[in-house]
């Protein structure tokens, strides 16, 4: 049988027992909602896998992209620079056939002058030359070193050897104009030693074509 001491005691054992047990509630952090938790953790982790990421592509994939790429640009360049070396020899061309179709025109205007010239040298050398009439011939020679000149300034000099005829010429023409002025029969002389020596009429009479009638005799 419990007296009343025994009843106390227990009392008091339970209620230390509550004041302990109201402790640790009142400290005790309250309980989180799990299932709220784990559908906010699942929702994330879905949205960052549904996130495209950036793909890393093997240089075996875009390396021939690139290649293909470098060859349009070289054929491109390659055909611009065909094109402007095409452009320039057509133009180089084109300047040279007018060069020389400039050369060809002259060279045919130098054979009437160098018709004249050749009936001149010819009645010069000869003594079928009428007497008195120097001032004939050295006018005749002054029109023809005039005309001499003018093809030497042309581009019928582009030829070497018409060129160097018309210089052998220009200097023949000039001694029969002074020497017909003056005269002089020793000079005259000296002038047909000239013409032989250079070959002067075989050389003229090549550049001129059969059948040419000279002018002005």
């Amino acid at each position: 049988m419990n007296t009343p001491g025994d009843r106390h005691h227990d009392d008091e054992s339970r209620l230390d027992a509550l004041i302990a047990e109201t402790l640790r509630d009142y400290h005790r952090p309250p309980e989180a909602p799990r299932d709220r938790l784990w559908a906010r953790i699942e929702a994330e982790r879905g949205a960052r896998e549904a996130r495209p990421r950036p793909q890393w592509r093997s240089p075996w994939l875009w390396l021939p992209a690139a290649a293909a790429a470098l060859l349009l640009v070289g054929i491109m360049i390659g055909r611009d620079t065909l094109r402007e070396d095409a452009e320039r020899a057509l133009v180089g061309q084109a300047e040279e056939h007018g060069r020389e179709k400039a050369a060809l025109i002259y060279r045919l205007a130098s054979t009437p002058v160098l018709a004249r010239s050749e009936a001149l040298l010819t009645q010069f050398r000869s003594a079928a030359w009428p007497p008195g009439a120097d001032s004939e011939q050295a006018g005749w020679a002054k029109e023809l070193l005039l005309e001499a000149r003018l093809l030497l300034d042309s581009p019928a000099a582009a030829d070497p050897e018409l060129k160097r005829l018309l210089e052998d010429l220009e200097l023949i023409l000039v001694q029969i104009a002074e020497a017909s002025a003056s005269g002089d029969p020793t000079e005259r002389a000296l002038i047909t030693e000239g013409l032989e020596a250079r070959r002067l009429l075989p050389r003229l009479r090549e550049r001129i074509p059969a059948g040419d009638i000279p002018q002005g005799v």
